[in-house]
Parts: C-alpha cells; structure tokens; sequence
C-alpha cells in the first residue's frame, strides 16, 4: 500500500480545526486510528484509541487500545475505555 498525501496536510490538523470552530476541548474528543498516518492524532489527542487490528509498534505509542475493527472495536471503546455509551 503506498499513501500520498501533502506534506502540510494530516489527520491530526484537521480535527483539531474542527475541534476549535465547534469550541471544543481537545479531551471532549475522541479519535480512532489503525495505521501510521494516524499516529499523530493518536498521540496529540488525549482520547486517542488505536484498533487492535494495528501494528503493535504503533499500539505501543497510544493510550487507549480496542478491539479490531472486525470486532466492533470503536463501540468497545467507546462504551468500556472511555464510558461514553
């Protein structure tokens, strides 16, 4: 797999737009990544939640880590990690 993207662009840089034009606090929001292009936003987030279906290096880096995506990971995490649901 081969992901391009600019070198000024990121996931991270965009929630965080969206985050301070809706006038939210970074810990009112919660971020779920699987890959390394999401590193950024799983580590700068407070609510960052990695998919079990990750490398494990990258899991190694995040606070929070679910289930895999196969495995209804993102509702896991949001009922059990962060008590939401």
């Amino acid at each position: 797999m081969l992901q391009i993207t600019n070198r000024q662009a990121s996931k991270f840089k965009s929630i965080d737009r969206l985050r301070c034009l809706l006038n939210l606090k970074p810990e009112e929001i919660a971020v779920f990544g699987d890959d390394w292009n999401d590193l950024e936003m799983l580590t700068r987030f407070p609510n960052g939640v990695g998919m079990g279906n990750a490398d494990p290096k990258l899991l190694s880096q995040v606070r929070y880590q679910t289930q895999s995506n196969d495995k209804d990971g993102i509702a896991y995490a949001l009922h059990t990690l962060l008590g939401l649901i």
